[in-house]
């Protein structure tokens, strides 16, 4: 499986031991799993949100002022495909370089983040406003269930990573 694959490659060599295997069965409810591994997985998640909140208050601001709306749109989705590059086929088995694409990840999300509401009020009449801005998020709960059916159904882990960046 997907995930499997993920465990041989990040996991294998560096957290398994007598009493942790790197599997996905074995990391759940095992009292034995290395502290280690614990941080590579928290900060493989946390940093996206942490890039997020960075782009969205750093770089989405600026470009979005200086350049508009739609090329700090277009920024945010070229980082967050090129940090999700990163993190999957890029990585060549290299921590820093995985939380690096994770964080550049999440930097896009923010940029883009920052910026689309703000052009979907402005080129929306006044009478439909209110419905773009509840589409937005809308959007972004329906990604979130098309992504997890499509990932039931994938098997390569890269393949999963990558998949935010090319829907950006």
């Amino acid at each position: 499986s997907g995930s499997q694959g993920f465990y041989d490659d990040w996991c294998m060599g560096r957290y398994n031991s007598a009493v942790f295997n790197c599997t996905p069965k074995d990391d759940v409810g095992n009292a034995n799993v290395p502290s280690g591994w614990t941080t590579f997985k928290s900060l493989g998640g946390s940093l996206i949100t942490l890039g997020a909140a960075a782009g969205c208050i750093a770089l989405g601001p600026v470009v979005s002022s200086n350049c508009g709306r739609r090329p700090c749109i277009s920024l945010g989705g070229f980082m967050c495909f090129a940090g999700c590059l990163f993190a999957s086929h890029l990585s060549f088995n290299n921590v820093y370089v995985f939380y690096a694409g994770r964080f550049i990840t999440g930097f896009g999300v923010g940029i883009a983040c920052f910026a689309l509401p703000l052009y979907s009020s402005e080129i929306s009449t006044p009478s439909i406003r209110g419905i773009m801005g509840s589409l937005f998020q809308l959007m972004v709960v329906a990604g979130t269930v098309v992504a997890s059916v499509v990932l039931a159904f994938v098997t390569d882990w890269k393949v999963g990573m990558l998949m935010p960046g090319v829907a950006g």
